[in-house]
């Protein structure tokens, strides 16, 4: 019975341990309960995995982890946030908190939690560098894809939107669009 009792503590503790970290943005109620009053905290906090990989140049096609990659991430106010270097499997993960990105802010009933953007920058020796634009700070992979420098080419940096989730998009999209229909 004791035993019962413990487990069911262990797993109470454990759901209330995952609802947080899930959680990420907290919505609060005023001191007088009401919903409409409440107020969202202007950050969103989350992990945050990149997956850097090169790619192969033989017939397969098959992307290969890289290690050892450098990624600066940038803040919407241009400051470097954190550099992050990739370890053998050619990933890093990072716990980050950063600003609400309003224009994803969405409070119909219904709507996307709240998500954070940021810019990332990926270095490495012998490959193109890649800037990756509106990478969403709301727990998704975010993957990078690396491509070696060919001698007497340009070999300029690589430029590509982060891994946006479509609900987010559909979402931006359609509160843009009621902005536009309603003459905002």
């Amino acid at each position: 019975m004791n035993r019962e009792l413990i487990k069911l503590k262990f797993l109470l503790l454990f759901i209330f341990a995952i609802t947080l970290i899930l959680t990420g943005c907290t919505r609060t109620v005023d001191e007088t309960g009401n919903k409409e009053n409440s107020v969202i905290s202007e950050t969103v906090a989350t992990s945050v995995d990149f997956r850097a990989s090169a790619i192969n140049s033989n017939i397969s096609g098959h992307a290969s982890p890289l290690p050892g990659v450098s990624i600066l991430l940038i803040g919407t106010d241009g400051k470097v946030i954190d550099k992050l270097i990739t370890n053998e499997q050619g990933e890093v993960q990072k716990d980050i908190t950063v600003p609400i990105d309003h224009k994803y802010l969405d409070e119909s009933p219904g709507a996307l939690p709240p998500r954070g953007t940021v810019t990332a920058i990926a270095f490495k020796e012998g490959y193109r560098q890649k800037v990756l634009y509106e990478v969403p700070i709301d727990s998704t992979a975010q993957p990078f894809l690396m491509e070696p420098i060919v001698e007497g080419e340009r070999n300029e940096p690589d430029v590509q939107l982060g891994n946006n989730h479509h609900l987010e998009i559909i979402s931006l999209v359609r509160k843009y669009e009621s902005i536009l229909n309603n003459g905002h």
